[in-house]
């Protein structure tokens, strides 16, 4: 099923917006997987249209949480670029 839902949605995780790799097997943490949209646990089903791509590791993190536009912020933070620490400026 997560080939089909690759296939169907292109490889981008729907959670943090970043490509997935495919030639990753699907336990590695940055490999694809196929995350429910509603989690079997409040009913979703692995119907296609409740299915989307995600890497295992995004998918382990959200859990059964539902999405929300807090959490899918969390996803796509940016990390701050490692330059040594803040800028300043001589005032």
């Amino acid at each position: 099923m997560t080939a089909l839902v690759m296939q169907t949605y292109g490889p981008r995780c729907h959670l943090c917006l970043r490509g997935i790799r495919l030639d990753l097997p699907r336990r590695h943490p940055d490999g694809p997987s196929a995350d429910h949209l509603i989690a079997r646990k409040y009913g979703g089903t692995n119907d296609l249209g409740n299915l989307r791509p995600a890497h295992t590791r995004c998918n382990s993190r959200r859990g059964a949480r539902p999405l929300t536009a807090e959490l899918l912020a969390s996803f796509r933070r940016r990390p701050e670029p490692e330059t040594g620490g803040p800028f300043f400026r001589d005032g």
